[in-house]
């Protein structure tokens, strides 16, 4: 495991009492990177299940990138189910979110 200080380290989660509490990853860089080495749709969301392993350095966090779930984007309008009205998305993906 890497020290908190190393430029690779990313805090995946951290303890709040006695529960661990995920964390967002926010690091434009390293989704950026992401998403180059996966060719991924950069106009799509992914969600990625991963799991804590141990290793020789101690617990890591194990991601299988191959089986990431992809979600495609929202057209910019759609019409409103209730009302048939003509909406503009308004959801947004903030910079360096999966």
């Amino acid at each position: 495991m890497c020290p908190e200080e190393d430029s690779a380290s990313v805090e995946w989660a951290r303890q709040k009492d006695e529960n661990w509490v995920n964390k967002d990853i926010t690091s434009l860089e390293f989704v950026e990177n992401i998403f180059k080495l996966m060719n991924w749709n950069r106009e799509c969301r992914y969600k990625v299940l991963g799991r804590v392993a141990n290793s020789d350095q101690g617990l890591c966090m194990l991601f299988d990138l191959e089986e990431a779930i992809m979600f495609t984007p929202k057209p910019q309008e759609y019409a409103d189910p209730l009302t048939g009205e003509i909406e503009k998305k308004t959801d947004e993906i903030l910079p360096g979110y999966l």
